[in-house]
């Protein structure tokens, strides 16, 4: 059984979602969440934290999310002047649908091995399928989270 976070609802029968940590995360959500540990240790370290980076537009690098103080795969989609300085709308290539404006203070050159790594959208397109168990009891549910049982 895997949890899921309803992100935007199209209608009933047609949502996006994305997995959650929980104690039973599928195998590809354990190795997006070893990934993430990665790019923290690695970029945390103090020797790299003042090697910012001006990343062409549409390259992949890693930057620093504030609100959450970690670091993410990110795809530059242009770099522009701010008051304070230059910022880059990043697409977060692992947390799918997210973009927002990062400082360029707070992007790195990735390292050779990190883009290598595939994609791991965390953003899925869902249909309600007949029979699918939320452990809710037929098709309604509520909140945000659900549980799925997969196989």
């Amino acid at each position: 059984m895997i949890t899921i976070e309803i992100q935007e609802i199209k209608s009933p029968g047609h949502f996006f979602c994305r997995e959650i940590d929980s104690e039973t995360a599928s195998l590809e959500h354990q190795h997006f969440l070893q990934l993430q540990e990665e790019l923290n240790q690695v970029f945390n370290q103090e020797q790299t934290v003042q090697q910012s980076y001006i990343p062409s537009k549409g390259e992949i690098c890693i930057a620093f999310r504030q609100k959450d103080r970690n670091w993410y795969r990110v795809r530059n989609e242009g770099v522009f002047a701010r008051k304070y300085g230059q910022e880059a709308c990043c697409y977060f290539v692992d947390k799918g649908g997210e973009a927002e404006s990062i400082s360029v203070r707070w992007l790195r050159k990735s390292p050779k091995k990190i883009p290598e790594a595939a994609f791991s959208d965390q953003r899925v397109l869902c249909i309600w399928c007949e029979g699918l168990d939320t452990g809710n009891s037929g098709r309604s549910f509520s909140g945000r989270k659900i549980m799925f049982e997969v196989g």
